[in-house]
């Protein structure tokens, strides 16, 4: 049985998208982006007939197949979830079959994805700057898109802007270690920046940001194949390349001896103008703080612990009047928004119960490699709890057998991952 996602109106069940191309041209005065998406898509089903995807506050303007327009049409809009999309085919693909569509489109003031900041409230105070936040489904206000995590896509983009532009991909052109802007005058000429992400991602990790920002690489490190290095905007440059060339490396290091090798090929940070609202890193918060016990001792990773609990504790209280929200394991209706359920619960009480898994199991020397086996069998696809669940049964079954079994077997389960409370167990 397909369980779909309740926060997308697109059909990926019957049509998946591999591969998005970005066109885009940024208006610094009308703050728009316009342009074009071309999906590479894939029917997971015979008699596929239409696509339908996710927007929010878009203007389409017209769709394409190999180059012929087809019919399209802007549902009426959902106050969570966005106006589908829907896209009628030249013919019905069977299983396997693959189209190209393209969509022209922009950007509206009332894009949630993208934030607009005035040179006022930069560093440097001499040019606007722009970032996005696509996180958890705002990724359909940039642009026409299977909006959920159940879609894995690879991108690839081409901007063009009188700033500055940085992706969440690998620049192609121009080099990042080549003259600033390409050489041109920043804010008065165009330049075309080109963008690859050869890995698949889920669409709320697609990211752009363009404003006065320049490079610095941070010194290679012997033997991996990725790099670092550090943008920003000048004036903040020297104090960005002081506070990270040293660590940065250092970071990436301990997290590949946590879990897997780094495959992204850079790793680089972006140092944001002040007025940034938004904080936070997507790393998991149990992974995160073994990070820390690496670099800073057991210590470290303790009292993050014990931090966090009193974070846990405050979101658990916020939830009382929806209590669904305090669960591990949520039940969302459709339409449901995935904002309201963003809080300390899933990052602590999430932590919590591996770190409670890891000391019952044995500790770090056993449940590390089911930590690593994990992100090998699951790497690039999107699983449900009872997924989960099975994998970590089935590892310990082989790797410890019927004395792991017999402790896993005595989690009260339903308590950790329904339970609308901190949980007996934690610490």
């Amino acid at each position: 049985m397909v369980v779909l996602d309740p926060a997308t109106q697109s059909n990926y069940a019957e049509i998946t998208t591999k591969h998005v191309h970005f066109d885009w041209v940024i208006d610094w005065k009308q703050r728009v982006i316009s342009g074009s998406a071309t999906h590479d898509l894939v029917a997971n089903q015979d008699k596929v007939e239409r696509v339908v995807l996710d927007t929010s506050y878009l203007d389409v303007t017209g769709a394409e197949v190999a180059g012929v327009a087809v019919k399209h049409d802007l549902g009426e809009r959902h106050p969570v979830m966005g106006s589908a999309l829907t896209i009628s085919l030249p013919s019905a693909l069977q299983k396997g079959g693959q189209v190209a569509l393209r969509i022209d489109y922009r950007t509206t003031t009332h894009c949630t994805a993208v934030g607009w900041l005035d040179k006022a409230q930069t560093s440097g105070g001499k040019f606007d700057y722009l970032f996005s936040q696509c996180q958890a489904i705002h990724a359909r206000s940039l642009a026409p898109l299977q909006d959920t995590s159940s879609v894995k896509i690879t991108y690839s983009a081409n901007v063009t802007s009188i700033l500055p532009v940085l992706m969440s991909a690998l620049r192609l052109s121009p080099p990042s270690d080549g003259p600033a802007h390409e050489g041109k005058e920043v804010g008065a000429e165009s330049v075309k920046y080109q963008y690859n992400q050869p890995i698949p991602i889920p669409s709320y990790l697609i990211a752009i940001a363009s404003g006065n920002v320049v490079y610095k690489p941070f010194a290679p490190v012997p033997g991996r194949p990725w790099k670092t290095g550090v943008w920003t905007e000048p004036e903040q440059m020297d104090a960005a390349f002081w506070e990270f060339s040293k660590d940065t490396s250092s970071y990436v290091l301990e997290a590949e001896k946590i879990l897997t090798p780094y495959e992204f090929g850079v790793y680089d940070l972006l140092l944001l103008p002040p007025s940034f609202p938004y904080g936070g890193m997507g790393w998991t918060t149990y992974t995160e703080r073994l990070l820390q016990k690496a670099l800073h001792g057991p210590a470290e990773r303790d009292f993050s612990y014990i931090i966090g609990e009193k974070a846990m504790i405050d979101a658990l209280e916020e939830y009382n009047d929806r209590p669904k929200y305090q669960r591990l394991v949520i039940e969302y209706a459709y339409g449901d928004d995935p904002d309201d359920a963003y809080s300390s619960v899933p990052y602590e009480k999430g932590s919590n119960f591996l770190l409670y898994l890891e000391r019952l199991l044995g500790g770090l020397d056993v449940f590390l490699p089911y930590a690593r086996d994990y992100v090998n069998t699951f790497r690039g696809r999107s699983i449900r709890t009872d997924q989960w669940k099975t994998h970590l049964f089935e590892y310990f079954e082989k790797h410890g057998g019927e004395d792991k079994l017999k402790l896993l077997n005595s989690v009260d389960w339903q308590a950790w991952l329904y339970g609308e409370a901190a949980g007996d167990d934690e610490i």
